[in-house]
């Protein structure tokens, strides 16, 4: 095997005389690295060339996002920010999905936001996304790599809702006071 960065191939352990192994239990290696893989195998008339390689990423799911956050809100959207996760695993994070809820304060965010499609870091759901005035949603994030996908984001709440009318200009109550 090499390096895990293109370098020489150095010999493994070898094998016990007159034994087939089939599996190798290798150790330390360095996560993210492309690792280069080759064998031959000798008989009583000597070593046979050199397999071909066989390239394995050491690669493990992506870290956990952190949980969305509110860019804005108004009656009829909501504009949400998302994160990478601090770590890709060791392979690149090619895909991320959005979920929420239904608007029920008693249920998890298991619906997949169907446009949210872009991988973008930022997105506005609309009334159009399945969204209710006056209902208050939660969201989470997922990470996707070659292995598979995080664990979710934490939840995150947010309600659309308009900003609150102006109130009334205030008044005045006179007050008097007894010298008494």
């Amino acid at each position: 095997m090499d390096d895990g960065q293109g370098g020489d191939l150095k010999e493994q352990s070898p094998a016990t005389q007159n034994t087939m192994e089939t599996k190798k239990l290798i150790r330390n290696l360095v996560k993210g690295r492309l690792y280069r893989f080759a064998y031959r195998v000798k008989n009583v008339n000597g070593w046979s060339p050199m397999s071909d390689f066989t390239s394995i990423r050491t690669s493990v799911q992506p870290s956990q996002p952190d949980a969305p956050t509110l860019i804005s809100a108004t009656g009829t959207s909501i504009t949400l920010q998302f994160y990478k996760p601090k770590d890709n695993g060791g392979s690149e994070v090619y895909q991320y999905k959005l979920f929420r809820n239904n608007g029920n304060a008693s249920t998890n965010p298991e619906i997949e936001v169907t446009s949210y499609t872009s991988n973008l870091l930022t997105h506005t759901l609309t009334l159009a996304d399945g969204l209710t005035t006056g209902l208050v949603y939660k969201f989470k994030f997922r990470a996707y790599n070659s292995v598979g996908a995080s664990v979710d984001s934490n939840i995150s709440v947010f309600a659309l809702v308009d900003a609150p009318n102006a109130p009334d200009a205030p008044t005045v109550i006179l007050s008097h006071t007894s010298d008494n």
